[in-house]
């Protein structure tokens, strides 16, 4: 699944920014659901609420859809394949800036993780999204000659919305952090068009049947809140 989305992302140029969410949420889940089956991405869940508070999503994203099957008709995978001769690693040709809001219960608290731990999970998401990850021999045959490097990187930001130095990681306490929702999001959020939020918390507030939700991010359609566009992921999964 991760390669498809790679081949994915070389595909839609537009939107990348939005897109990059919903990847992302993909890759960091993945990596969780191998390590706990019982859980799973709240994104579909997410997107369903909203649309329920908001109608007009999904039209467009109906024609979100629509307008991407119609893309599909005009590409020769093939072609594709080999103009960007996909599985060579280049330089990246799109840096994310990524601020990581740690809302935790405490500086001693469990959920305070700690900045190896974030920087880990950088290091795997960028080695997913350049077709490096560790676990690649385990690919499906169907993906193997598709499987590409993406050239897009993360990193954490070095310079604040103020302009001043920082590693990209902010730490907040709220005793809301067992409550994980959109809401929670706006106690601490840097600007959506300059840098990729992920919020980790103690605990995703929405459930459903099928097992506890460990995180979430937001459909590339729709004009989405600039508050609450990004990635939110429990704690003990990041």
């Amino acid at each position: 699944l991760i390669n498809f989305i790679i081949l994915l992302t070389k595909l839609l140029v537009l939107n990348m920014k939005k897109l990059i969410y919903t990847f992302t949420m993909l890759a960091f889940g993945l990596h969780s659901i191998a390590q706990q089956k019982s859980t799973l991405c709240g994104t579909d869940e997410h997107n369903k609420f909203l649309q329920s508070t908001n109608p007009q999503l999904k039209i467009e994203e109906e024609n979100f859809n629509k307008n991407w099957k119609n893309y599909l008709q005009t590409v020769n995978l093939n072609d594709l394949k080999n103009a960007n001769k996909l599985g060579k690693t280049s330089a990246p040709k799109y840096i994310i800036p990524v601020v990581v809001h740690v809302i935790h219960s405490g500086t001693t608290s469990s959920t305070n993780i700690s900045d190896a731990q974030i920087n880990s999970e950088i290091d795997f998401l960028n080695k997913s999204f350049r077709n490096l990850n560790s676990d690649s021999v385990n690919r499906r045959e169907i993906f193997k000659d598709i499987a590409a490097d993406c050239e897009i990187e993360f990193r954490l930001a070095k310079k604040d919305p103020q302009g001043n130095c920082t590693k990209g990681i902010v730490r907040v306490y709220s005793p809301n952090t067992n409550l994980g929702d959109d809401i929670l999001k706006k106690v601490s959020v840097w600007d959506s068009r300059s840098y990729l939020n992920i919020w980790i918390v103690e605990r995703i507030l929405r459930e459903t049947t099928n097992g506890i939700v460990i995180g979430y991010a937001q459909f590339p359609f729709g004009s989405s809140s600039a508050s609450t566009d990004g990635v939110m992921l429990n704690y003990n999964v990041f």
